[in-house]
């Protein structure tokens, strides 16, 4: 019988210990409590790291894994019953530890255990065979049918997994031919599927530039990724924007250096031409809102390869006024959004910058959120807004997270390390620049960055994606 293991969201936390500023929290099944058969995941969330950390996890059974934040058991067995370590250091501190005890309730006579377990990109994967003692024959490990004889009877466990794990594991005894023990390993992922934004230019506002970074699945090597890139601008009126751009024109660039002029990708003014079609039906795909026939809204269909960073400028080709700035990647890509942002004009009412994006997928995002206005000024941006503050709404509208000063935040340490970690510039300790970083599951959200003390500036949003490693 097939089935899908279901994975528990994560909604107990156990045993903290802090030292020297360094803390870990392990996550899992609600009050410990899994089903036999079920994928355990257990996942530790780490705070007030300094550079680099080594850890370890220990088992019931006394087994050492070292590796990940994460750590999977497929076919979790009443056996592995009782209480799972994490011990980590990092450059300034002594061992910390955290625990978390696990009940396995047995499956009731007669039932199957599942042939599937659905696990988290990222982690530390244990399969397991039935043991020596049940072994009599010949047998082998295979993966979608090639060997591995690196795979013993015992706990086989590999770190990082990604999706080249992915596929058929089977243990077979030999003479006669048994499959003894067999599963399907498939791996969850979330990820930003697009960014949109929301501000006002024109000629004394300038341009709203966003920017993408794309990062591949590892194990692919193909080119080619279909991203929709668009300025709207008239038909934001149908949405109640008062004062929008009558004639928006977008240009992507990739850039070359620091002393070369950035390569010119593409370029649009009316969206209809020279592949509007396809523009149209890309926007359908992915859920875009459609653009009116005739519209000067600008629109435009690129190929994006891993690993590459673009900008995208949308400008005005009359009056100034409010555009909004999106960045799509097609449902059949080979690349997510790894790294986005977004530079525009921030002033009051409708000329607040407002950031929209979207994970995909079947696990929480951890992401690392900026509001960048005092830290423009080491870039040379002019006229940069003295005193940002980031509000993340959900899908609801519900504010769910705000700041104003990022070094006041209760995370501050590692919002820093995060940041260093993913290629984000560092941020001042005193400035009035702002930041969240939180661990958010699969939806839609906003974020609006506005200004506390009311004067107007250019300032910047970026989205981080934060992947666990250790």
């Amino acid at each position: 019988m097939n089935q899908t293991i279901r994975i528990l969201f994560f909604q107990s936390i156990f045993l903290l210990q802090i030292a020297a500023g360094l803390t870990v929290e392990i996550k899992g099944p609600a009050e410990g409590l899994i089903n036999e058969g079920e994928t355990l995941v257990l996942r530790a969330e780490v705070s007030g790291a300094v550079g680099n950390l080594d850890g370890q996890w220990e088992t019931p059974a006394g087994a050492v894994r070292v590796g990940q934040t994460q750590l999977v058991f497929p076919l979790i067995s009443p056996t592995e019953s009782g209480t799972y370590k994490l011990t980590l250091t990092d450059a300034n501190s002594s061992p910390v530890s955290a625990e978390f005890g696990v009940n396995v309730v047995p499956r009731a006579s007669g039932t199957t255990l599942p042939s599937t377990a659905v696990v988290p990109r990222d982690s530390t994967v244990t399969l397991r065979g039935p043991g020596p003692e049940s072994i009599t024959r010949s047998w082998s490990w295979f993966f979608n049918d090639h060997p591995l004889p690196d795979f013993g009877l015992g706990n086989n466990s590999f770190s990082g997994v990604s999706f080249d794990k992915a596929g058929r594991y089977e243990l077979v005894e030999f003479d006669p031919t048994e499959v003894r023990y067999a599963i399907e390993l498939k791996i969850a992922e979330s990820r930003l599927t697009n960014l949109s934004a929301r501000a006002r230019f024109g000629a004394e506002n300038g341009a709203m530039t966003l920017g993408f970074v794309t990062t591949g699945q590892p194990f692919r090597h193909l080119p080619g990724s279909r991203l929709l890139a668009r300025v709207v601008g008239p038909t934001l009126s149908d949405f109640g924007i008062r004062a929008p751009a009558t004639d928006p024109t977008l240009a992507v660039f990739k850039p070359r250096g620091e002393t070369a002029d950035p390569l010119l990708l593409a370029t649009n003014d009316n969206w209809e031409a020279p592949d509007g079609v396809e523009a149209s039906e890309l926007a359908e795909e992915v859920g875009a809102f459609p653009l009116p026939t005739n519209s000067t809204d600008a629109a435009t269909v690129l190929t994006q390869s891993a690993g590459q960073i673009s900008t995208m400028e949308g400008r005005s080709n009359s009056n100034p006024g409010i555009a909004l700035a999106e960045i799509y990647t097609a449902q059949d890509a080979l690349v997510t959004l790894s790294n986005t942002s977004i530079r525009a004009t921030v002033d009051s009412d409708e000329a607040t910058l407002i950031a929209g994006f979207t994970i995909a997928g079947d696990w929480p995002l951890r992401l690392l959120i900026r509001g960048v206005g005092p830290g423009l000024a080491e870039f040379g941006v002019d006229s940069s807004l003295p005193n940002p503050k980031l509000v993340l709404y959900d899908s609801d509208g519900t504010p769910i997270h705000n700041n104003d000063t990022w070094s006041e935040a209760t995370n501050a340490d590692e919002i820093a390390e995060s940041g260093s970690r993913f290629g984000a510039f560092a941020l001042i300790p005193t400035s009035n620049d702002a930041a969240i970083l939180e661990t958010l599951p699969p939806g839609t959200y906003t974020v609006h960055l506005t200004s506390v003390d009311g004067q107007p500036g250019n300032a910047l949003i970026e989205v981080y994606t934060i992947r666990p490693t250790l």
